[in-house]
């Protein structure tokens, strides 16, 4: 059976269907031909074929190259590749921006709360000032205990009859009656920690009697702790005994225990005002002398014990404070009256307190001691957990949660705003605000005299009628007094009491204004931290 030429067909205009239609019709021709060989075609129906065949050759013709069609697709590939390259390192610097941004807003909000917190502390103060100025004018102005009364205040007062001011007197503090005995040999701190303290009280005395000196053998101690230290603090009944006990230390101490001895007490000054540049803690004994020497008019027999910063960051300002220690008071209180001469300038000065200072345990993180002093576990100040501050995992991330161990708190146990640091600042402020002026004299060795706090040298004061008469006396001098009965009388008339001028009551106020205004001593923590 013969096969018959393929009919003529419409070709697609799309290349691929064009090219599967045209190799169907060249197969049906080549079968046509192949099964009636010697037969004719019509012309025709082979024209078709070869105009189709043309327009698929130009179809083929007119079609992209695919090499450059792949060159191109990987051209835009490797800048799709690039650019997504280029916006991820600018994601992530906008990422860290929006990070410090954060942080940086962080540090704001925190600012904020402690100006804020500040601000209501100040005016908590503020009003307390208020109050007490209130206070101290509805009672109206009294001398200051141990200083003489002005003739302006005693005006003020209303005291008119001629009197001599004594200073007053009062009572030793227990600390001019206490010793404090160092030890060093731990074995010897243990077998005293073993002691109660009436124990530990016959224990002293007994190596005050063995000391076979007539002049402490007669001496019984009223008390005898131990301190978190392992030194023993024994207290004596009167000043004198003190004294008798530090001038023949060597007879007794020695008997307390081995690596015993007395702490010699010290009697330190702030001093304000100090240029930190004209300062080298290294040179302790240049800048001993150079004090001295300064001052020698003033303390031309003193002795210096001790000179420091009064805080950790004093190097870094550009003024700060210093504390000077001398060893006896007398010259620590001539300083506080007159000030104290460094490198030719005047500086302020006033009594040194060590309980006005805030003490936090870097260990424990409590408050009260220091970590040389501490028993207790050791605990971390930023989480709380059972180890050092310093070796907390989450110490130098910012974002991890934060564990007061004294208040338990949000936030690290040196906080500024914990509750139990404002507490601890509260009470050192008082001790500031109620100290002397002066450092307690100790009295003679052979006075029973109980220790004064030393101050300005008496002053007698005159009366308002004292005055007058020398006025009058004066006045007589130049021009004789008229004789007669007139006079007589006018002498014998009733005098009108005289009130305190207007001056003599500012110049009060700006003499309490002068006394009170020293600057307040810097907090400053104890602790490591």
């Amino acid at each position: 059976m013969s096969i018959p030429w393929p009919r003529g067909e419409s070709w697609s205009n799309r290349l691929p269907e064009h090219a599967t239609q045209l190799a169907k019709h060249l197969q049906a021709a080549a079968r046509f031909v192949h099964s009636t060989p010697g037969s004719t075609v019509e012309l025709d129906p082979v024209k078709s074929i070869i105009f189709a065949a043309l327009n698929f050759v130009t179809k083929v013709q007119q079609a992209p190259d695919l090499i450059h069609v792949h060159d191109a697709v990987c051209a835009i590939q490797a800048q799709l590749r690039t650019g997504a390259e280029d916006s991820a390192k600018e994601l992530a610097v906008i990422k860290e921006g929006i990070c410090g941004l954060t942080a940086e807003a962080q540090k704001t909000a925190i600012i904020s709360e402690e100006a804020k917190a500040a601000a209501l502390e100040a005016a908590a103060i503020s009003k307390a000032t208020v109050d007490i100025a209130k206070d101290i004018k509805n009672k109206g102005i009294r001398p200051r205990e141990g200083t003489p009364m002005s003739y302006a205040a005693a005006a003020a007062r209303g005291a008119y009859s001629v009197q001599m001011h004594e200073q007053r007197m009062p009572p030793a503090a227990p600390t001019q009656r206490e010793i404090i005995v160092n030890i060093k040999d731990s074995h010897t701190i243990e077998r005293l920690r073993a002691m109660n303290p009436r124990t530990l009280k016959t224990h002293v005395n007994q190596a005050i009697t063995q000391s076979e000196n007539e002049h402490i053998t007669g001496i019984t101690i009223m008390s005898a702790n131990q301190l978190k230290s392992g030194d023993l603090s024994i207290r004596t009944t009167t000043g004198k005994e003190t004294q008798l006990l530090r001038q023949f230390t060597d007879d007794w101490v020695a008997r307390v225990g081995s690596g015993s001895s007395v702490r010699n007490p010290t009697y330190g000054v702030l001093v304000h005002g100090i240029r930190v540049s004209t300062v080298d803690m290294d040179k302790q004994e240049d800048m001993r002398n150079a004090i001295l020497q300064d001052n020698k008019p003033f303390i031309p027999n003193a002795e210096i014990k001790y000179i420091g910063w009064l805080t950790r960051r004093a190097p870094s300002k550009a003024m700060s404070s210093i504390i000077v220690e001398f060893t006896r008071p007398e010259d620590a209180n001539k300083i506080i009256d007159e000030g104290l001469v460094w490198q030719g300038e005047m500086c302020q000065s006033e009594r040194y307190e060590r309980q006005c200072r805030l003490k936090q345990c870097f260990k424990c993180q409590a408050y009260g001691h220091i970590g040389t002093q501490c028993k207790a576990a050791k605990t971390c100040g930023y989480c709380a957990l059972e180890h050092d501050s310093r070796d907390c995992p989450s110490k130098g991330d910012r974002d991890a949660p934060r564990k007061c161990a004294a208040c338990h708190g949000a936030h690290e146990a040196w906080n500024r705003l914990c509750p139990s640091r404002k507490n601890e600042l509260a009470k050192v402020r008082v001790a500031y605000a109620s100290r002397p002026r002066y450092h307690a004299v100790a009295p003679a060795t052979g006075s029973d005299t109980p220790a004064a706090v030393a101050g300005p040298p008496l002053r007698r004061t005159r009366s308002t009628r004292d005055m007058k008469t020398t006025h009058a006396s004066a006045r007589g001098q130049k021009r004789a007094a008229p004789e007669g009965k007139e006079n007589e009388e006018s002498n014998q008339r009733p005098q009108r009491p005289p009130k305190p001028s207007r001056k003599a009551l500012e110049m009060i106020d700006l003499d309490t204004t002068t006394r009170r205004s020293t600057q307040n001593m810097d907090l400053d923590s104890d602790s490591d931290q």
